[in-house]
Formats: structure tokens, sequence, C-alpha cells
């Protein structure tokens, strides 16, 4: 076969636009769990299918870069080509990367909304060190710009490692907000990387001594430009709210296609009596307790002369939400309209 002849075969077998836009269905809804029906055949694996099956994986990465969204966040969140766009304002992919003895730290991407921002990094260490789960940071901190009117203390952080292998990590950090994000300088820190060794008998009469091994000591220190578009709603509501008896006053709600944040204020709200449920126009629900994955509370001071306080209930969406999808949430015995 001669160049002409291999240049013909590949023009024979490249996807037409229809075909290219049923790939793309094919991969989103993969991703929303679905099922892709296959046909039966006995034929073996042809050419072609070889060429789409490539198509298919370039399609799923130009996706991503086309739209700004990293790969992994894609994985994770699940969300849908129109929710991307919808996000691709509080989509940022900051030059921050810093390399110290040996440990290798880049920030991939951040994506936020009012009150969460989300953090995606990737680590390398040296080669004679195989990562596991017992491997960790000693210490560390996500600093992000907030708005300083507001009544705020540092947050709530959580991390997932979404791939692991060797001597690489791949983790999206997260970090609650107990006031509204905006723009500025934002700073990720970490120190010494080890583990925590454990000597003596957990079950006996004294406690074990917990002792902080290092495998690599040094601080690591990345600071970059941070900015996002709020795609949040924020309802205000001001009404009565009673969980279990209590007498407290929700002000408001605040839904985002990546969480819903309910504010109430009072000093006996019980945590474990809150079930906010988010309230979808067809019908379906989704809804939390005080055991829910992805869930943060936060409680401070707002009126210091006359001893006010505020919690702050936080979730997370597993998955990316349509926020005109919703029509309501309920909080203890008010429920608020989405408008």
């Amino acid at each position: 076969m001669n160049k002409n002849d291999l240049v013909d075969c590949f023009k024979e077998i490249t996807p037409s636009p229809t075909q290219k836009q049923k790939m793309l269905k094919i991969i989103l809804d993969s991703r929303k769990g679905g099922t892709v029906p296959l046909k039966r055949t006995t034929k073996r694996l042809s050419l072609t299918a070889a060429v789409i099956a490539i198509c298919i994986l370039t399609t799923t990465t130009a996706l991503a870069i086309s739209l700004g969204w990293n790969e992994k966040l894609i994985e994770y969140l699940k969300p849908s080509e129109e929710q991307m766009e919808t996000l691709s304002g509080a989509v940022n992919i900051p030059e921050a990367t810093v390399t110290q003895n040996g440990v290798t730290i880049t920030v991939k991407q951040t994506l936020a909304d009012s009150f969460g921002v989300y953090v995606l990094y990737e680590m390398t260490v040296p080669e004679d060190i195989e990562l596991n789960d017992d491997i960790q940071w000693k210490h560390g901190f996500l600093k992000v710009p907030k708005k300083t009117d507001e009544a705020t203390v540092g947050g709530v952080y959580g991390a997932d490692t979404l791939e692991q292998t060797g001597n690489k990590r791949t983790v999206l950090y997260h970090l609650q907000a107990t006031a509204p994000l905006e723009n500025g300088e934002i700073e990720l820190n970490f120190g010494d990387l080890g583990y925590y060794k454990v000597t003596g008998d957990p079950k006996g009469p004294t406690p074990p001594d917990i002792e902080f091994v290092p495998l690599v000591e040094g601080e690591w220190d990345l600071k970059w430009e941070f900015s996002y578009v709020d795609t949040s709603k924020t309802v205000e509501a001001n009404k009565p709210l009673s969980i279990n008896g209590s007498e407290d006053t929700i002000s408001k709600v605040v839904i985002s296609p990546m969480s819903v944040c309910a504010f109430v204020k009072g000093d006996d709200i019980l945590m474990s009596g809150v079930r906010p449920t988010v309230n979808f126009k067809d019908g379906s629900q989704i809804a939390y307790d005080v055991n829910s994955k992805n869930k943060s509370f936060g409680y401070y001071l707002i009126d210091e002369a006359n001893l006010i306080y505020q919690n702050q209930l936080y979730y997370r969406f597993e998955n990316i939400i349509n926020v005109d999808d919703v029509e309501s949430i309920t909080v203890g015995d008010v429920t608020i309209p989405i408008e």
C-alpha cells in the first residue's frame, strides 16, 4: 500500500460530523452511569472500529480541553457538556508548580462557587518512595480570598485521592468557606511528607505513643491568581425555623451546580435533626442528614453584643446539577422556593 492509498483509507474511516456527535453522546451517557447498546457481531474488530475507538478517546480529551476542564475533574463530578459550558467561567487553570527535595506539586485546576472551591493538584515524589494511603502531609492549608465584610472563620477542608500509582498521586482538595469567595491570590501550602507510627497497645491501660516519621522534610508553598464567575443563586428567606423544637431563623439559602448552603441563626440548633432536601421539578429529591457524605457545618458568632450565632449547613453535590431544575429547598419545617 503506497502513501496515497493509505491517505484514501483514512479518509474512508474518518468519522463524519454526525458520527462525532454520536460518539460524544456515548461518552457523556457513559459518564452518567448509563449503558450503551451494542450490536452482536461475529466479525473481528476492524480497522474502522479501532480508529473510531481512538477517535472517542481523542474526543474526550478535546472536549475537556475546549471547555477548559481537566479530565479527572470530569470523571469525578460527571458533568454534561451543557453543565461544563455553564461552569466554564468557574473553572480556572493556574500556572502554579513548585519542586523541593525531589517532591514536585503542580496545581492543575480550580473550580469554585460562592462558598466552596475545588483545587486539583498532582504530586510526584522521589522514585524510591512508593505512595500509599498512610503517607500524608504533616500539615497544610488552603487560603482563599474572601469578602471581609461578612463574619468568617477558617472553613472546613477535605481531600480525595483520585489516582495513586508508584511515586505519583492526584488529589482533589476542597475548602468550604464561611464567607463568599472573591477574586485574588490563593495559596496552597504543605509541610513534611511522611507517616504516623503508633507505638504501644491501643487497647492498653495507657494511650499509645503516636510519632510522625518524615520521609521528605520541607515546605511547599504555591501562590497564584484566582478568579471565577459565580454561578450561585441566593434566596433570602428570613423565616422562623424549628428543628426538633428549636426556635431559630433560616436567613438564606445559596445553591449552585456544585453545592447547597443554608444559613440558620440561633444557638440551639440540633445538627442531628438537620435534614435539608433539594426538591427538583420532576419530583426527584436529594436528601441529606448528619451522616451524609460531602457535608460540613460551620458555627460562629455574628453579633457579639447580642450573642447571636449563625450555623452554616453546607453540602457538596456528588455530581453537578442544573440549578434551573430545582423547585425548592426544604430545611426543617420550612420550604423555600427557588425562582
